[in-house]
């Protein structure tokens, strides 16, 4: 029996190319169909990833009907994409026709409590932030300025809802002698202790919670202190 399939035989051809340039990854999968015609169907899905990491996925654009490029179904030329991880990028076509995508740093001023000073928390790309090259998270501490005691001012840094925050976290000095605690003011006035307020110099005389006492620098100065109950002036 002499089988002749001239004529009718049907071809099938799949060809996949992938070519990677500058960071994009162009898929295109050109499926060819002929049984006594031809029927043609062409999809270039392009998946555009990080300048600076390609295992990032920024986009994955799609051909528009008469030209151009959709994503996520609405008309796409560039412009900035953010990810889940909150991440921002600036997508952009070349004239050669590469797209690219540039991250976009976050960066926030936070004011330091009264202090009138700020500082700057930049976002970087893997999600994490930082204060220059210091790495900092939710509940970091930061030092800034100076207080009564001559020593900087210690900030409690919070982000919540993707914005940050500073709160002043108070020094506690002991003043020997009592079950006081001495707190240098934020704006570097003085101290205060109980409900009373001294100077920058930290002495004098008080009353906190009905009783008097008399502050004096410890021997060696620095910003310890002792305190007589009940006198008033300088010792003898």
């Amino acid at each position: 029996m002499n089988w002749n399939t001239r004529g009718s035989a049907t071809v099938t051809r799949i060809q996949a190319d992938f070519r990677i340039r500058s960071g994009i990854l162009a898929l295109g999968l050109c499926l060819l169909l002929g049984s006594g015609g031809e029927l043609r169907a062409q999809t270039d899905a392009v998946v555009v990833t990080s300048a600076t990491d390609s295992e990032i996925v920024v986009a994955t654009l799609l051909p528009a009907e008469g030209g151009g490029f959709t994503l996520d179904g609405e008309p796409f030329s560039g412009g900035e994409v953010t990810l889940d991880s909150g991440a921002t990028y600036l997508l952009a076509l070349s004239e050669d026709g590469a797209w690219s995508a540039t991250f976009q740093p976050v960066t926030m001023t936070v004011d330091l409590g009264i202090s009138r000073l700020t500082v700057d928390i930049a976002s970087a790309e893997d999600g994490t932030w930082w204060i220059g090259e210091t790495a900092v998270d939710s509940g970091s501490i930061h030092s800034a300025g100076s207080n009564a005691a001559g020593r900087a001012n210690r900030y409690e840094l919070t982000l919540r809802d993707g914005e940050w925050s500073a709160r002043y976290v108070a020094e506690m000095i002991a003043v020997e002698g009592t079950d006081l605690t001495a707190t240098p003011n934020e704006d570097g006035s003085g101290y205060t202790i109980g409900t009373a307020t001294v100077g920058v110099d930290g002495i004098g005389d008080i009353t906190v919670d009905g009783a008097m006492y008399h502050l004096r620098r410890t021997e060696g100065g620095g910003v310890n202190w002792s305190a007589l109950r009940g006198a008033s002036g300088p010792p003898a």
